[in-house]
């Protein structure tokens, strides 16, 4: 005010410069609305969610968070409550391969991590096409469903589109469609998060999923193939139970499905039967979570093909909070059943001592679909070494953004156990963009 008052010629030129540039900028952007390559809406969708196959299937649950501390809890205090994975085994001597969900997801359906010295930008831009896992996949006649929000995938990229198109799920479904209302509630929410004092934004808390939740909202939910998987534990539930259960993909004798769900990851949105409610409990959300892959067992049963089923239950991390030094230990947990007779997939729950990792989870899966399980290295059930040394990759933050990734070995022991937990002294540095 006082420049332009003692200036004022001057202070005409600077508004009309400085207008001039916004009409420009503003003129690009519109411009490029019409100038730039349409792009393609790929996104994971819910086709063959509620469907396996008549024949073999391969299912992997991953419920998020869950960790090897928290199963421990429930079999010490409620052995009871693991009556239903009959014919599995519970690594409960379980370490992770990475942290935090954007990188552990997408490792375990691509068998990658970064190489020594290898920069991460580098590392991210080559994750799937230096993967042969759902190739092997698909070549062994698997029709292919992947059910997360974490793919980690830029379908621009001709080798994560290639990726894409060996499954049934993900697939460009033109322009997506989206539940207004509630598009329009949650963004009202997220605002008044942001513009709000801070003593009243504990009112307004929202999580990511609530956002996707409520933007997809009822759309499309009558069409499985355009409808977008959203991270809903409890809807995921509700639906099995109402449509019935599930039913076969008559296209393929052989299916291959990928299922992530929030699990025991905050907020505490499930009961104890795996069904939403306003607020829950820590246990709660543990005990529902469960209950739901409890419910999905029940129809393989009913379906008659769960003797012959490979399940695999794990989390993509246990507990995780970002930190800037190492000063907690996690573990996902973990249990596996092969196809078995009728006979072995009616046992009880064995439990496992054997030290067994998520880098044995690809060579699990090969193994199971009939491809070559060696160039994965070792399936959870030829792990034979009390004193294995396995590795863990970290990432780290500074209060406000991730930092680096950092190579962690484990020693032989509990590996809940902190003191046996320690720095290699390689690292990756995370850009920040």
């Amino acid at each position: 005010l006082v420049f332009s008052r003692s200036h004022r010629a001057a202070w005409r030129k600077v508004i009309v410069a400085g207008s001039l540039a916004i009409v420009i900028v503003q003129g690009v952007g519109v411009a490029s609305l019409f100038t730039s390559a349409p792009k393609e809406n790929i996104y994971p969708t819910e086709q063959g969610l509620y469907q396996v196959a008549p024949d073999k299937n391969v299912i992997v649950f991953i419920l998020d968070t869950y960790d090897s501390s928290e199963i421990n809890t429930i079999l010490d205090e409620e052995p009871d409550f693991f009556e239903p994975l009959t014919g599995f085994t519970y690594y409960h001597n379980m370490t992770g391969s990475t942290i935090p969900t954007a990188y552990a997801v997408p490792y375990l359906l691509t068998n990658q991590l970064p190489e020594v010295d290898e920069s991460w930008n580098h590392y991210i831009g080559r994750r799937c096409s230096s993967s042969t896992q759902l190739d092997d996949i698909s070549n062994a006649g698997y029709s292919i469903g992947i059910y997360t929000d974490s793919l980690g995938m830029d379908f621009s990229n001709p080798e994560d589109k290639r990726i894409a198109d060996e499954t049934l799920n993900i697939h460009s479904i033109g322009d997506a469609t989206i539940d207004v209302p509630g598009a329009i509630a949650i963004l009202e929410k997220a605002a008044c998060y942001r513009d709000m004092p801070w003593i009243a934004k504990p009112a307004f808390w929202f999580w990511t999923d609530q956002v996707n939740n409520q933007v997809i909202g009822s759309s499309a939910e009558n069409d499985p193939s355009v409808r977008l998987y959203h991270m809903d534990d409890g809807g995921f539930h509700s639906t099995l139970e109402t449509r019935g259960g599930l039913d076969f993909d008559e296209t393929s004798d052989k299916a291959f499905r990928f299922i992530h769900l929030d699990g025991a990851h905050y907020p505490y949105i499930l009961d104890e039967n795996g069904y939403n409610v306003e607020s829950s409990t820590p246990e709660a959300q543990q005990h529902g979570s469960m209950r739901i892959v409890y419910d999905y067992i029940a129809h393989l049963k009913e379906l008659g093909v769960y003797d012959n089923a490979t399940i695999i239950i794990t989390a993509d991390h246990g507990v995780y909070h970002l930190t800037e030094e190492l000063n907690y230990a996690s573990a996902p947990m973990l249990f596996v059943k092969p196809a078995q007779t009728a006979k072995e997939a009616s046992q009880p729950l064995q439990v496992s001592d054997m030290p067994i990792s998520h880098m044995d989870v690809p060579a699990t899966i090969a193994s199971a679909v009939g491809a070559d399980s060696s160039a994965y290295g070792s399936t959870v059930y030829e792990a034979n070494d009390p004193d294995r040394v396995r590795y863990y990759y970290q990432t780290f933050s500074d209060g406000v953004h991730v930092t680096d990734m950092r190579e962690i070995q484990i020693s032989p022991g509990d590996p809940l156990d902190l003191s046996n937990w320690e720095y290699t002294g390689t690292t990756w540095t995370i850009p920040w963009r």
